[in-house]
């Protein structure tokens, strides 16, 4: 397997998150920002997680934003502390973490939420232990994240010509997001043949009964592979061996590596997770003709949903975003890829470089002037258009457009600026290390 380290992406600020009680908690790594603008990424819990791999997921964070079209860098954040000493001790262990960040927090630097391993109690201790206002509800994100998958895999189908009555699907990593999507793919007539957890693997290649594994889930957790009785059980790894249309990685990352990605036989890769591909993995398929969607642009629903909430917009309204202007994003994505000759993840990476840039330069600090001054001419840069859409965004928020005309346009303007032009640029902007 081929080595990745923090040089390979040159964060911007890497930081031992440590504690008196505890010692070594994990790592903070802010990989790049926008202007004054606070980075974002959830708070990954996961005993061995490397530097090299926060690093990794924070740079899917700053890709994510860009191609989102929204001002923010990536960032994220890893517990790492031993299984034997969270169970013993988690409350403790997470309100440490965050007090550990609330300097960073508190002065709108960073901003954080759930991710693998953390759940919403364990959010709401770092927010406590803050000194913020705990979140009332959480997984909000979830099923749209799974949303955005379905419809790039729906896109992806589309584009190979293909239809769901006639695809097979293996689902590696059963949890939150897999297994909202694995409905969502059998109600549109695809086969799952094949999931996995932490505890194994299932495999029926006549199809497996959704309903049935989210009924076991809810008893069971992971081991719910222990409980099924009409398939086969396997090994983890051999789940990415199977002869299926589509396989979405929705687990770790780095599980696809060098060592095992030229025996995969799905024909197209759709991740949920972040990262499953090492770059020389990237390259096998590639060179195989395997179809690899961007992590970046299938998984982004939650980012998409919380900006879109924080904006006002209702679930409806997020729906139609993701039905409409994204499916229309991703097909666009396809089709340019195609004529240009390039992968479509090279494409989606030109344009979140891109996309970056130009929002960098637009929110750049203006040295030698007062701060009103600078205000004034940054908002000569982003231009009229940016500060009127600006400003119809607050009043919806704040429920002073009453007229449904104005919702609709408000919509219509969040619409326009989603993603940025796909094939506006032959090669795009890439970051400076």
């Amino acid at each position: 397997m081929e080595t990745i380290t923090v040089d390979d992406f040159r964060p911007q600020m890497v930081c031992q998150v440590m504690d008196a009680e505890f010692g070594a908690l994990g790592c903070l790594v802010i990989d790049r920002t926008v202007g004054t603008n606070p980075c974002g990424g959830g708070i990954r819990l996961a005993p061995g997680l490397s530097v090299a791999e926060i690093a990794q997921l924070a740079r899917v964070m700053t890709l994510k934003f860009g191609f989102l079209n929204f001002p923010h860098g990536g960032a994220k954040a890893g517990i790492t502390v031993a299984d034997s000493l969270v169970q013993s001790h988690r409350k403790s262990i997470m309100a440490a973490f965050g007090r550990s960040l609330g300097i960073l927090v508190k002065r709108n630097i960073y901003f954080f939420g759930e991710d693998m391993g953390t759940t919403l109690d364990d959010i709401n201790a770092m927010q406590e232990a803050i000194g913020n206002t705990p979140h009332a509800s959480g997984d909000e994100g979830t099923g749209y994240t799974a949303l955005t998958v379905f419809e790039t895999i729906r896109q992806g189908a589309l584009y190979r010509g293909a239809g769901f009555s006639s695809s097979t699907v293996a689902i590696e990593g059963f949890g939150k997001v897999g297994s909202e999507l694995a409905l969502m793919l059998e109600r549109a007539g695809a086969t799952i043949i094949a999931v996995s957890t932490a505890d194994g693997a299932l495999y029926h290649p006549a199809g497996l009964d959704v309903s049935r594994l989210h009924i076991l889930r809810r008893e069971h957790g992971s081991e719910l592979v222990f409980h099924y009785p009409d398939a086969q059980r396997i090994g983890q790894h051999e789940l990415l061996h199977l002869p299926v249309e589509i396989l979405v990685p929705c687990a770790r990352t780095w599980s696809i590596h060098a060592g095992n990605a030229g025996s995969i036989e799905a024909r197209m890769i759709v991740p949920a997770a972040n990262a499953p591909l090492t770059p020389e993995a990237e390259r096998t398929l590639l060179r195989r003709g395997v179809l690899c969607l961007p992590d970046f642009v299938a998984n982004c629903g939650a980012v998409l949903s919380s900006r879109m909430s924080s904006l006002g917009f209702g679930a409806g309204a997020i729906r139609r975003i993701v039905e409409g202007v994204f499916a229309e994003k991703v097909a666009l994505l396809l089709r340019t890829a195609e004529e240009r000759g390039i992968p479509p993840l090279e494409l989606a990476r030109d344009v979140a470089w891109r996309n970056f840039g130009r929002m960098s330069e637009a929110y750049a600090p203006c040295a030698g002037e007062r701060e009103r001054e600078g205000m004034f001419r940054r908002l000569r840069r982003k231009g009229e258009k940016l500060l009127r859409d600006r400003l119809l965004y607050d009043l919806y928020y704040r429920k002073m457009l009453k007229v449904d005309r104005r919702g609709q346009d408000a919509f219509a303007r969040f619409a326009g600026t989603l993603i940025g032009e796909i094939g506006a640029d032959e090669t795009g902007q890439r970051a400076v290390a």
